[in-house]
C-alpha cells in the first residue's frame, strides 16, 4: 500500500484583509507563547501566559478556518 499525500487547496477568498489579519494575529500569539517558553527562567505566571496566547492563536485559526469555509460554501 502506497501513502498519497494531497495537497491542500486554498479556501474562499485567501487574500481578504479580515483572513489576513487573523492570521497576523494567530503567528504573532504563537511566537510569544514560544517566546515565553523557551526562557530559561520562566515562571509558573509565565508559563500559564504562554498557554493562554497559545490557546487564543488556536481560536483564532479556528475563526480563520471558519470564515474560508463560508467563503467556499458561497
Amino acid at each position: 500500500m502506497t501513502a498519497t499525500a494531497t495537497v491542500p487547496r486554498p479556501l474562499g477568498n485567501s487574500t481578504s484583509p479580515a483572513l489576513i489579519a487573523l492570521h497576523c494575529a494567530a503567528e504573532n500569539g504563537l511566537a510569544a507563547a514560544l517566546c515565553l517558553l523557551r526562557n530559561p527562567a520562566a515562571t509558573a505566571a509565565d508559563l500559564h501566559r504562554a498557554a493562554v496566547r497559545a490557546d487564543r492563536a488556536a481560536d483564532l485559526l479556528r475563526q480563520a478556518f471558519a470564515s474560508q469555509a463560508e467563503g467556499a460554501a458561497a
